[in-house]
């Protein structure tokens, strides 16, 4: 195995393992050390023959020579405590001020007796020590390799120039050999370091001292090798910047906290930023990175703090201030009678676990984007600069004047907002006339049709969590779609709803803290519950569940705002733009693809819809609503049978009514489950409780709501699909006018 290869093991896994091993086991002073060291990790470029004598091979030397330095503090301290008696007197005994300042320090007495706690006290600062030692002389190794294989290389080079330059010109050209090899290595780590700049060569571009000359088949290789470095470089840096906003999102919800309220509203800041196609600088993308981290990382050594005695006195696990910031007792320190016994606290639900993963993992994601785009090749780093483009300057060169344009020079430019990066040109030709790849034509249908899935997620949301407050949700849903522009409203109603959402979003979070003492459960004589205002078991399940729905409102909103930029560029420049062939050729076969879908959906989801009418009607207990539904089917099915002309013009009608009437019995089963809402029914009708229950109004288990409500709501999305997307195909499909008979 090659020896840089066996230095980045050692420094990429077993240093930050060995680290991370001291920081588990044990909780003081000296381990707090250690994780400081493992925090600041990320921050060093991987060892190689220029980094090993910089910041990287100082770093090194100095996690050795702390761990060395504490394996002798422990030798010298225990070697002090046996051999000199009033040292050991003035400790005293366990729990007394001065043992336990030394064991919050981490050089205390060794319980001799307890072979698994010298162990777990020792083997830390000696594992740390030793891989640290064999790093050291590994990074040394390798520089002493590579400085030997380039003096054997200037040597060579000499001997080579030796024979071919006359004798009496030999001292006059020692000098210029020496230069010519500086400046040749200077260009070889030039080369290394820049992996895009063959990209902007043509592949039939003649080499530069033979202009006349092909390009041989070995550039051609070289060259598509450097693109396709670029290009899975630019991947995985676009990979890590969504995994870096995920993993955000994940610190937020979590354990909801005070301090994972920042991850949460940072998350949700950085979302309405893209939807609404705001510019970000790549400074500007930096600076939050490096905040971002410098806050994960306090944040995980205050958490780290608070597994010591002294810290969990201070503020007790159950007192405000410890549930207000979520500081979670998981280890549980020893007490007087066995002070070095460390025992995990398993009274916690999972996410208190998870937590400190996740944020250790942001950490390492947000250092890692910052080192691959602090130290990218100089044309991806050098000048860059991010702003949205006006759409009145630049209406004849970009299709989308939404997109923003990330400038490198004159090189080309890579558009990048929050998770959507597009590469565009900045050169003067057009960007339409730019191959466009199916995905990105799929993507651009999925995100027309985004106002669908938005008002699926507001139907389901209002479904998935009972609440008045979600009930608003279904009902604006339902409006908006018996609307004949229904895209329209949608599209005039989205920041409303995207506001609504993050609203919701905000409120369950302040629910989702341990503040159950503190919060108010009830507003007059009604309970906070039938808002919605509770705390679940697993929060981070439902704030999960909420900003994913939130998600399609955030993709509702940026093709908004969108279609708006479209629409003033229309409206300046009424010259129609010509599209290129091969993007007109793609898009020709989403068409075709596009409408075999339709077709197909068209005669068979009528299907769908009338196994849809068995399973209401048949689902559960037969209640009066649904022997209705009975009744509509087979008045569908016996006028098919019986008058086929007049059972098509009536076949919207029908939907409709299905419609209606679904929605009827959707909103009272939801409004019947609120309290009051039963004597508001009875007083109202004169029915008793059992007459109502056998229509269909009862009140429910919470596990049985679910699906009470769940089928009727999945049935009127169907109806809806049917009567506003296939209903005119469908009708198309049946004329029998357009039906050739069989001779």
């Amino acid at each position: 195995m090659d020896l840089q290869v066996i230095v980045w093991l050692f420094y990429c896994f077993l240093v930050p393992i060995a680290l991370l091993t001291a920081c588990l086991f044990r909780y003081n002073i000296l381990s707090l050390v250690y994780f400081l060291y493992l925090l600041l990790l990320p921050w060093f470029l991987c060892p190689n023959k220029h980094t090993i004598r910089g910041h990287t091979g100082r770093f090194i030397r100095a996690v050795f020579c702390t761990s060395l330095l504490f394996l002798l503090a422990h030798i010298c301290f225990q070697t002090v405590l046996y051999t000199y008696p009033p040292l050991n007197i003035g400790i005293g005994d366990n729990c007394s001020q001065w043992d336990t300042i030394t064991r919050h320090l981490g050089v205390s007495r060794i319980p001799l007796d307890d072979p698994w706690s010298v162990l777990r006290l020792l083997c830390p600062d000696l594992g740390v020590c030793v891989v640290s030692l064999v790093t050291v002389i590994l990074c040394s190794r390798l520089v002493l390799n590579r400085e030997m294989v380039a003096a054997a290389n200037i040597t060579s080079l000499e001997d080579d120039s030796t024979d071919k330059t006359p004798d009496g010109d030999h001292d006059d050209d020692d000098d210029d050999v020496d230069d010519d090899e500086k400046e040749e290595e200077e260009e070889e780590e030039e080369e290394e370091t820049s992996g895009d700049e063959d990209d902007e060569d043509d592949e039939g571009r003649s080499l530069p001292g033979y202009p006349d000359e092909e390009v041989s088949t070995a550039t051609r290789a070289k060259q598509m090798a450097e693109r396709l470095k670029v290009i899975v470089q630019k991947i995985l840096r676009d990979l890590g910047r969504i995994l870096a906003i995920s993993l955000l999102a994940l610190a937020g919800i979590t354990l909801p906290s005070a301090f994972s309220a920042i991850y949460f509203l940072l998350f949700i800041a950085v979302c309405t930023w893209w939807a609404y196609h705001l510019p970000i600088s790549h400074l500007g993308f930096n600076a939050l990175c490096v905040m971002v981290g410098f806050f994960t990382a306090g944040h995980m050594v205050c958490l780290y703090l608070y597994q010591s005695l002294l810290a969990q006195a201070l503020f007790p696990p159950h007192s405000l201030w410890a549930r207000l910031f979520g500081l979670k007792d998981i280890i549980i320190p020893g007490n007087c009678s066995s002070p070095y016994e460390l025992n995990l606290n398993a009274n916690h639900d999972w996410p208190v676990y998870v937590n400190p993963g996740i944020l250790f993992l942001l950490y390492i994601t947000i250092a890692t984007v910052l080192k691959t785009g602090c130290h990218g090749t100089p044309n991806q780093v050098e000048g860059e600069e991010l702003e949205l483009r006006s759409w009145n300057k630049q209406k004849d060169n970009y299709e989308d004047d939404t997109q923003l344009m990330l400038l490198s020079g004159s090189s080309g430019g890579e558009a990048v907002a929050g998770e959507s990066h597009t590469d565009l040109g900045v050169s003067d030709a057009p960007s339409c006339q730019q191959s466009e790849s199916p995905f990105f034509l799929m993507g651009k249908v999925v995100m027309q049709q985004s106002y669908v899935c938005a008002l699926i997620a507001m139907m389901v949301w209002s479904i998935t969590y009972h609440s008045w407050l979600t009930f608003v949700l279904l009902l604006w849903a339902c409006l908006i779609w018996i609307l004949r522009a229904r895209r329209h409203a949608a599209t005039l109603c989205s920041p409303f709803i995207l506001l609504y959402g993050l609203a919701l979003c905000c409120l369950q979070y302040v629910w989702a803290m341990e503040l159950q003492p503190e919060l108010p459960t009830t507003v007059g004589t009604m309970s906070l519950r039938q808002l919605g205002l509770d705390r679940a078991q697993y929060p981070c399940l439902r704030l999960g569940a909420m900003l994913l729905f939130c998600l399609t409102f955030w993709l509702l909103v940026r093709q908004s705002v969108k279609e708006n930029f479209s629409r003033k560029r229309k409206m300046a420049t009424p010259l129609q733009e010509v599209t290129s062939g091969e993007g007109a050729g793609n898009e020709s076969v989403l068409k075709v693809l596009g409408s075999m879908l339709m077709s197909c959906f068209a005669k068979y989801w009528i299907y769908v819809c009338g196994g849809m009418f068995i399973t209401v009607s048949f689902a559960g207990k037969l209640v009066g609503y649904k022997i209705i539904y009975m009744l509509l089917l087979l008045l569908f099915l016996s006028l098919y049978q019986v008058y086929y002309s007049l059972w098509r013009r009536l076949l919207k009608l029908f939907w409709w009514l299905v419609v209606a009437y679904t929605m009827l019995v959707l909103i009272s089963i939801y409004t019947y489950q609120f309290e009051d809402f039963p004597r508001y029914w009875r007083n109202f009708t004169g029915f008793t409780e059992e007459q109502l229950a056998a229509i269909g109004l009862e009140t429910f288990a919470l596990s049985e709501l679910f699906s009470s409500i769940l089928i009727p709501g999945f049935f009127l999305l169907a109806c809806i699909l049917q009567l506003h997307y296939f209903h005119k195909p469908f009708m198309r499909i049946t004329n029998l006018e357009h039906v050739k008979p069989i001779h």
